[in-house]
């Protein structure tokens, strides 16, 4: 018998996801592993016959709202697998018809319960596992009859903690998810190769089921769940995102199958009539953002039944037992991504994809093919413009032998040459459930919602407050055009000496998007901390608005302080190295063309005839002149400095930047910083030397940035 109990523990599948442990668990149970494959596989093929005979008859559309209930009651029959499917593609209104997505829709938290026997029966064995002698009935002074939603792992119930009164939202899971859910991993990686054959991918879709499988597994450990909860409110808070939250959790009261939290009100933010939908969703991409960039640790399951809105206006995020990691590394590869994206630099974008792990090893020679690059630069600029897939789509439609027409032509050619050129890496595949979830819930807002260009408020303050060396060469390619930080990313470091040194004549400061990532600066500054915006009472003032307070004493936005923050702290940054070495060049300039036009003027040209008449009586003296004459006369001072004052290609570019300020002298360009400054704000003194060729001429003085 000791023998026998021994065997049965070792055959146990694994807690955590082992496709090794699990192969070898369903090896030994061939009849469930046939029994299930036949379920998915009747039941999907009674689906997909419905499918076919509404095709053949032509009444796709007279049929839709059938067979889309068909599909959601079909998904709930298979399980919570089949259900997370479901729940990843409910809101996306560009790819799926509006029948699909109401009924798909009731998978977010309306999955039919298990029975409350069942529920109030796990729920105590998980109280006693805990704290022996605690019941349903000792713990709790109410419960709901009824659970409040269900869905694909658990179901909730709301309850009132009896010790403190307080009320809670208590999570049960479903019984027997772990074989459950092991069961289909099994059936999807032996599938996984052969779908790889068949189409010729090249994307490691074993890899893939694993990664899911890693963290499905994971999703069922409720400590889990409740321990990224707690590090995802403490990384909000230290980020200063007040305006997202979560439900704390209460640890006396949860274990692996029960997981209880405070009681949260308010209501799904896809159905709320608040009017600032649109701004929680900016909120919600911001806190993504933060999570994949900043934290790297990601929620990856934000479909609408856990985005709420709070009472008091806040984005609550819920239900973090499916969560993905990434590396250092990754972070800043996808940060370039985005960067290059919102620059509209598309022709970096084959050398991101490359460094994220989408080139499979051997086509890497590809990318640098011209006819790819076109390719590709032309399909992310149309995705970019939004609208989503539908959009790409209808301009395909509207297309005549051009456009959309002509790109798809070029992809096929790519396609013939080169093959399949692309893959996902498995670490990705959360990552596009996540943002392709976002992405839908922004286009039920707004059809024309570009994903890319609701990212610039978080790159902004990304490359505004991240002084390393990767985010250093995105922001000097930001403002200064391809190619501008490619030998300081060689070199892995941006020297403060050399903000501005390499660039040519076509790489000048663009005032206009520096104008916008200030603005953007502040928008994800307003997002985050509604509280401040909302008693500044003042809508959406300028990037660096300072208005008057009673006392005459100068008041600043609040979020307008964060930009003023950065601009100006005391230890530096490297927008603050820019600037300034964008300054000196440019008095460096303004004072080698103020010297020529005042050379130019009458009085000049009459100076000039002065210099010349000393430059010849220096001739006539010929070898005397150091007995004579050891001092070097103005004019021959003159005449060495010429050569530094003369105007270049790259001044005239220097001197349209400048105009492009609006006209603002330097003198008044720095004033319009002084004032605030003056009254209080943080001050920082820089002596910066003239540059290029007259350093030896110009020298700035102090000038207060």
């Amino acid at each position: 018998m000791r023998w026998k109990s021994e065997m049965e523990k070792s055959d146990e599948l694994p807690l955590r996801y082992n496709p090794t442990a699990n192969e070898a668990y369903f090896n030994k149970r061939p009849l469930k592993v046939a029994t299930r494959a036949a379920e998915i596989g009747g039941l999907s093929l009674n689906f997909a016959l419905g499918l076919w005979w509404d095709a053949t008859q032509n009444k796709i559309q007279e049929n839709q709202s059938l067979r889309a209930r068909q599909l959601r009651k079909l998904l709930t029959v298979l399980g919570p697998t089949f259900v997370k499917a479901g729940q990843a593609v409910s809101i996306r209104v560009d790819l799926l018809p509006p029948e699909y997505l109401a009924e798909l829709k009731k998978l977010q938290d309306d999955v039919p319960a298990f029975p409350n026997d069942v529920a109030l029966r796990i729920i105590s064995e998980e109280l006693r596992s805990s704290s022996p002698g605690s019941t349903v009935e000792n713990t709790f002074s109410e419960i709901s009859p009824s659970p409040v939603a269900a869905a694909s792992l658990g179901q909730v119930y709301r309850a009132r903690l009896r010790d403190t009164g307080e009320e809670v939202a208590v999570k049960v899971q479903r019984p027997d998810m772990l074989e459950t859910v092991a069961l289909d991993l099994q059936l999807l990686r032996l599938i996984a190769p052969r779908i790889k054959a068949a189409k010729g991918l090249n994307t490691d879709l074993v890899g893939i089921v694993d990664e899911w499988g890693t963290r499905f597994i994971d999703e069922l450990d409720y400590r889990r769940e409740a321990k990224n909860a707690m590090d995802f409110l403490l990384a909000m808070e230290q980020q200063g995102l007040q305006a997202v939250t979560t439900a704390e959790v209460v640890f006396d009261v949860t274990t692996k199958r029960v997981l209880t939290t405070k009681w949260v009100d308010g209501v799904r933010l896809d159905e709320s009539s608040y009017g600032d939908e649109a701004k929680l969703c900016g909120v919600a991409l911001n806190a993504y953002l933060t999570m994949l960039l900043d934290t790297r640790v990601l929620h990856a399951d934000p479909h609408p039944g856990n985005l709420l809105r709070t009472t008091d206006g806040r984005l609550c995020i819920l239900d973090f037992g499916l969560v993905t990691e990434l590396t250092e590394d990754q972070t800043y590869s996808i940060i370039e991504y985005i960067s290059h994206l919102i620059s509209e630099n598309y022709n970096a974008v084959p050398g991101d994809l490359g460094r994220l792990g989408f080139v499979p090893v051997g086509k890497e020679e590809a990318m640098q093919d011209a006819g790819v690059v076109k390719v590709l630069a032309e399909a992310f600029k149309r995705l970019a413009q939004g609208g989503g897939a539908k959009a790409v789509a209808n301009a395909a439609g509207r297309s005549k032998g051009g456009g959309v027409d002509e790109l798809g032509r070029e992809l096929q050619d790519v396609s013939g040459k080169y093959g399949n050129l692309f893959q996902i890496p498995p670490y990705f595949a959360y990552i596009l459930r996540a943002f392709s979830v976002l992405e839908g819930i922004g286009l039920t807002m707004d059809p024309d919602y570009a994903i890319a260009q609701a990212c610039y408020p978080w790159l902004a303050k990304r490359l505004f407050t991240d002084d390393s060396p990767r985010v250093k060469v995105a922001l000097k390619e930001m403002l200064y055009g391809t190619g501008a930080g490619a030998g300081d990313l060689e070199a892995q470091s941006v020297s403060p000496d050399a903000a501005t040194d390499g660039l040519s004549a076509e790489q000048q400061l663009n005032v206009k998007r520096l104008r916008r990532l200030s603005g953007a600066f502040k928008s994800f500054n307003d997002s985050v901390a509604p509280k401040k915006a909302a008693a500044d009472g003042s809508g959406a003032p300028d990037a660096l608005a300072v208005t008057s307070g009673a006392d005459g004493a100068p008041k600043v936005q609040g979020a307008t302080q964060e930009v003023l923050d950065v601009l100006l702290a005391p230890k530096g940054s490297f927008l603050q190295e820019l600037l300034v070495a964008e300054l000196a060049r440019m008095t460096d300039v303004l004072a080698r063309d103020s010297i020529t036009r005042a050379f130019e003027s009458p009085l000049g040209r009459a100076t000039d005839t002065i210099f010349a008449q000393q430059r010849d009586l220096v001739a006539m003296l010929g070898p005397l002149r150091p007995f004579l004459l050891p001092v070097p006369l103005p004019g021959e001072i003159a005449q060495w400095v010429a050569p530094a004052l003369q105007r270049t290609e790259q001044d005239a570019a220097t001197l349209a930047t400048r105009g492009a300020w609006g006209g603002q002298t330097i003198e008044g360009a720095v004033e319009g910083f002084r004032t605030p400054i003056r009254r209080g704000f943080y001050g920082r003194v820089v002596v910066a030397e003239g540059a290029h060729k007259s350093s030896e001429i110009v020298r700035l003085g102090a000038l207060v940035v």
